[in-house]
């Protein structure tokens, strides 16, 4: 089953380092592509939340998507800037980013 959306969050350069490896990374960015693969096969779109803090500043390297996934100018891009993605957003925020997609079912990958 597909969801109407799939969701990716906090993939960043600069969530993984030498100090704190993400677990088998090589494994979590295989298996999410294959979800972006079965999602853009749907015709349903793709969102990706990017964290945005002190060490994670828009437009730097570390605050950018790792490049290993199929991220791609038309999906959809949203900051937060707290660790939980929904922390504060309220209804009314989220339903301005997430309305024009008629949600039923959201599949959303989150890795920490």
């Amino acid at each position: 089953m597909v969801s109407d959306v799939l969701i990716v969050i906090d993939l960043q350069n600069g969530v993984n380092s030498e100090d704190f490896p993400l677990a088998r990374l090589n494994e979590v960015l295989s298996g999410v592509n294959e979800r972006i693969a079965v999602y853009r096969d749907a015709g349903k779109p793709v969102i990706f939340v990017q964290h945005v803090d002190a060490e994670l500043v828009i437009d730097n390297e570390d605050w950018r998507v790792m490049p290993e996934l199929d991220a791609r100018t038309d999906d959809l891009y949203v900051n937060k800037t707290h660790a939980n993605s929904f922390y504060k957003t309220g209804r009314r925020r989220n339903i301005v980013w997430i309305a024009p997609f008629d949600l039923h079912t959201v599949l959303v990958l989150i890795v920490r």
